[in-house]
């Protein structure tokens, strides 16, 4: 199992977020979700040729399974071109990735397309303070798990009714667990959280990949029908789509916040995706620069740890999953984002008892002196991890500049 070691000197500040998306079972969600059912109804009165209709953002993810989308095209616009047209031709039936795309874009596509959807729902509601709330299926709580909310089980409530789709499954509709007649527990991220990697590593599948293919495969199966969610030409019909995947991007955020990595190198990072913004007007965004949610002004009220037990977002996950990047750099100078690479180590091979690398410092960089004032943090970086076979085990990293001795940098690698 050959790996490579660095630390780095941590030098940026965690970007602060705006927006904090809450569970919508929380008070705060709860109050959220009406502001959505409000919105839900106002973006079905639009025109189809809005784009901030509720076809054109159903259809910005696939269009309706009845049709096709030239059909579509052709039925709400015309045949002649347009300025519209060409805008709906360029949007719509990008969701990634489920045919032949590459997997990495599903996380960041779906991102930017939640994150879009949020500001349109500000922007209709009246309600600037608008923020997305998650359904939280992966609770531990077990009137939580796998349990639709309720809010979108009211088909005669004069306002919640917009959530309301009768072509769910029977257990999604009665406020059952939806996994409850399902082997084994198919609501546990454990495995997902885990990975070591956002791509897939030889026949191990990455974060990414394992969340697509996993837990948000299984969601849209375990609620929907054919015609419903269980359907990707139909799925984003349904208001607790847009809930669904809120949380799907938590566990993103959650996995960042344990200390993961988001890809630093592969050109499909620099894919380009056309999407509509608050105001209907059309807008590009490039996956890599969604990758940080707090940067685009957002966070979420709990995250969910490798463990799959949640803390609240004022607790930090580093200390019990892993040190977490954009923890430690909280702690450091704003005036840069760059890391600082300080000290090295050969590569190594891991077998059955314990293995010791030696850091080799860049001169001025004593390990033992990095930063003794406290004001930037030390974070130590296993890369390039490589493994012959799956052993079933876990691993545990202890620093120390011997003779003096210091606490561990990271745990549960």
């Amino acid at each position: 199992m050959p790996i490579g070691l660095w630390a780095a000197r941590v030098t940026h500040a965690q970007p602060v977020a705006t927006y904090v998306r809450p569970d919508i079972a929380s008070t705060r969600g709860r109050e959220m979700v009406r502001i959505l059912a409000d919105a839900v109804r106002r973006m079905r009165s639009r025109s189809d040729r809005d784009a901030r209709s509720w076809r054109w953002q159903w259809y910005t993810h696939f269009v309706s399974g009845s049709t096709t989308k030239a059909s579509e095209l052709s039925r709400i616009f015309g045949t002649a071109w347009s300025a519209q047209r060409a805008f709906a031709n360029e949007v719509w039936n990008t969701c990634q990735s489920h045919a032949g795309q590459n997997p990495n874009h599903f996380l960041p596509w779906h991102r930017i397309y939640v994150h879009h959807f949020e500001h349109i729902v500000r922007e209709v509601s009246g309600r600037p303070d608008f923020a997305l709330p998650y359904w939280n299926y992966t609770s531990l709580d077990p009137a939580k798990r796998g349990v639709v909310p309720r809010e979108f089980r009211l088909p005669n409530d004069s306002l919640l009714s917009s959530l309301h789709r009768a072509d769910r499954t029977g257990l999604a509709n009665a406020g059952l667990p939806i996994h409850r007649d399902q082997p084994g527990d198919p609501m546990d991220v454990r495995t997902a959280m885990s990975r070591q990697s956002y791509v897939t590593v030889g026949s191990v599948n990455g974060f990414c990949r394992e969340v697509d293919a996993g837990i948000h495969g299984r969601i849209h199966v375990l609620v929907g029908t054919r015609m419903n969610m269980g359907q990707i030409s139909y799925a984003a019909q349904d208001p607790l789509f847009w809930v669904h995947h809120a949380n799907i991007d938590r566990l993103w955020a959650s996995w960042n916040e344990n200390g993961r990595i988001n890809p630093t190198s592969g050109s499909w990072r620099d894919r380009r995706f056309v999407f509509a913004d608050r105001l209907g007007m059309r807008v590009t965004a490039r996956l890599r620069d969604v990758f940080d949610a707090r940067a685009l002004g957002y966070a979420y009220d709990r995250y969910v740890g490798v463990d799959g037990r949640e803390r609240a977002a004022s607790t930090s996950l580093a200390a019990e999953t892993g040190s977490t990047l954009s923890n430690l750099a909280a702690r450091g100078d704003a005036t840069s984002r760059v890391p600082e690479h300080v000290a090295s180590a050969r590569p190594l091979e891991l077998a059955g008892g314990g293995t010791r690398a030696g850091l080799r410092m860049k001169e001025g960089y004593p390990l033992t002196g990095l930063d003794p004032g406290g004001q930037r943090a030390s974070h130590l970086v296993v890369k390039n991890l490589h493994a012959r076979a799956l052993s079933g085990r876990t691993g545990r990293s202890n620093s120390s500049s011997s003779p003096v001795a210091g606490p561990p940098v990271t745990r549960g690698l």
